[in-house]
């Protein structure tokens, strides 16, 4: 998981400009009248997210009984996420932000969308606040659905809060097949806070991210396997532990957490795979 800075915007701006183009002016002042009620909403959404604690924020059926969470959901889909409107712009700097266009839940498909961290449906004074929408791809989006945690070490991880880059929390495992495969878990760490260990392992969960590591690890053995042959051929084992203990340390030094560290961080360190399965590779 990527962090990723806080939208430079706030809910007040964004209802503002989605509430200006709408031709049904009593709806729009109803809007706009609870924007204050939003704004608290939104405040203490960013005090608990430090925290960890988003989800104690309470579900509604509506924005402070004035604007039904329908309307909320169709200020969203009708203006600020709908091309060609004059809110758009909001979206697409949200969307942005994501480095190099990857999807910051996953880091590995391309952002598409964007996705409510607490669902519009049950929170719908968040339904356009910027704080609650984060870039992600439309697998990811799917997804979590309407994901919706009851405990915190149920919470997926949140890139505007949530940074778990100094922790090494993810472990790849050779499993000795023809061909050989990898198997993809979070790292169980005695000594980091164990709610985040479990926060992280649900977000590992609900994104299927053992499925999605381990095709791309699948995928990037095969395309490396005359490299292997070759390696092993001209230096023999050591030559070869030599090879992908290498691209271990400079893939760590990039991302200690990518699927391709802790998939070379693996098969550097099985003799299984240096002595013998790494001849069992095939398209």
């Amino acid at each position: 998981m990527k962090t990723l800075p806080e939208p430079a915007f706030n809910s007040r701006e964004v209802i503002e400009s989605c509430t200006s183009r709408i031709h049904n002016r009593e709806l729009a002042e109803r809007i706009c009248s609870v924007i204050p009620y939003v704004e608290n909403i939104e405040q203490g959404y960013k005090e608990l997210g430090v925290t960890g604690g988003l989800f104690e924020i309470p579900s509604e059926a509506s924005v402070n009984g004035v604007v039904s969470s329908l309307e909320m959901i169709k200020l969203y889909e009708g203006s600020l996420s709908k091309k060609g409107s004059s809110s758009r712009h909001y979206y697409d700097k949200i969307k942005l932000e994501a480095k190099n266009d990857i999807c910051p839940l996953c880091s590995q498909r391309v952002v598409k969308t964007l996705d409510h961290y607490l669902p519009k449906s049950s929170h719908p004074a968040l339904a356009v606040s910027p704080i609650n929408l984060i870039p992600a791809c439309s697998d990811c989006n799917k997804l979590k659905l309407d994901h919706l945690a009851v405990a915190a070490e149920d919470q997926t991880l949140h890139p505007y809060f949530d940074d778990v880059s100094s922790l090494v929390w993810l472990e790849a495992t050779v499993m000795e097949s023809s061909p050989p495969s990898v198997l993809y878990k979070v790292h169980e760490s005695s000594s980091a806070d164990q709610v985040l260990i479990k926060r992280i392992r649900r977000h590992f969960e609900v994104f299927g991210l053992q499925e999605l590591y381990a095709s791309q690890a699948a995928s990037e053995m095969v395309s490396i396997r005359y490299a292997l042959l070759e390696f092993f051929e001209s230096s023999g084992v050591d030559g070869l532990k030599s090879f992908l203990g290498h691209q271990a340390r400079t893939r760590s030094k990039a991302d200690s957490n990518s699927w391709s560290a802790a998939l070379y961080r693996a098969i550097s360190e099985s003799e299984w795979f240096c002595e013998t399965g790494h001849k069992h590779l095939h398209r």
